[in-house]
Parts: C-alpha cells; structure tokens; sequence
C-alpha cells in the first residue's frame, strides 16, 4: 500500500455538475484556507498528461487530499506556461464576497440563536449550530455592522465559540471545548504544512 499522499482534482461546471474531470497527480497543489469567513485559495499545477482537461473561467475546483474535502471554489484564472506549456489555474472561494451584507436590526429579550436566525434569513448561508445558545440579551442592536461581524459577536457572547463557514455555504459554529475537525500526521522532510 502506497503512503504517498493522494490529492485528486475535480472539474464541475458552473453549476457543480459533474464532475466533468479528475486529475490524480497534479504537479504542484497549494491550498491557503482561512479562518471564519476569510477567503479560500487554490493554486494548481498540472502535468502535460492532463492539457485535455476541461478547466473553464467559472467552472468548480474541488480538491480533496487522501479522502479529505479541502478545497472547493469556481476557477478564476487559467493559464498555459510558455516555457513548458504546463496547465494551471487559481481558484477561491470568498464567504465575505458571496453571502455578506450589512445589518441593520435591533433586538429585545431574544436569545443568541432567535438573533442568529433572524439576521442568517435570506443570506444565503446555512445554519449549523448545536443547543447552548440560549442566553437572552434585553437589547442588542446592529446599525450598519457586516453579517459576519455580527455572526462573531454572538460567538464571543455565546463564550467564545468557534465558527467558521463551509466552502457548501454552511455557517458552523461551535463549543469552545469541541473537539478540532482535522488532526494531521506530517512525513518529516516529505510533507510541509505552513500555518
């Protein structure tokens, strides 16, 4: 059994149909994901075997590294090198471009999770959230404050929790104690994960 570390590449179109491709050895994968709300970027080498691939201005870049989910976004730029003609392309997912909006509401004697599900109504962003959000607040009022913003205040006054937003449009948070989604295992001088 191989211990390589296996990325695989796949091409949706515009609408996530597909998927129209697979590649299985990129030449060079570099994913610089943010936290909460930051942008996400994709920048992907290819070797010559795969110039056929059908990668499009618009069309969806989703990478997953052995099995695990880490990247998916619409491709923004493509290119062909003219030293070696090697494919690439970037992509990147922007939760603050797609879903964000400025809030103006005032609340009274409502709970973190009324408040969080009245201002994610009509955002676009899907809600993820465990019970524990129940503390009820007498007024709390938003004049002009960005959605995501808002969505990390309530996570401070809810004790610190965590959230971040899912390349699917799912708006996670979570428990301070909560167990972290990914633990890695690095091959020393084969492997290299910049934080």
């Amino acid at each position: 059994m191989s211990t390589n570390t296996e990325i695989i590449a796949s091409i949706f179109d515009q609408n996530g149909d597909g998927p129209l491709a697979d590649s299985r050895i990129p030449r060079k994968c570099i994913i610089k994901s943010g936290f909460g709300a930051q942008k996400r970027r994709c920048w992907l080498e290819f070797f010559n075997e795969d110039l056929h691939l059908p990668i499009q201005i618009g069309s969806v870049l989703n990478v997953a590294i052995n099995g695990l989910p880490c990247f998916n976004g619409p491709i923004l730029q493509r290119r062909i090198d003219s030293i070696d003609d090697h494919l690439s392309c970037y992509a990147e997912f922007d939760p603050a471009h797609k879903y964000d909006r400025l809030i103006y509401s005032a609340f009274e004697y409502q709970t973190i999770l009324e408040i969080l599900d009245d201002i994610l109504a009509g955002s676009g962003l899907i809600p993820d959230y465990p019970g524990g959000l129940d503390a009820t607040f007498q007024r709390l009022e938003f004049a002009g404050d960005s959605l995501f913003r808002a969505i990390d205040l309530l996570a401070k006054l809810a004790g610190n929790w965590r959230w971040d937003v899912l390349d699917d449009g799912t708006l996670r948070l979570r428990p301070p104690t909560a167990p972290p989604d990914h633990q890695i295992a690095l091959q020393r001088d084969e492997d290299i994960v910049n934080l």
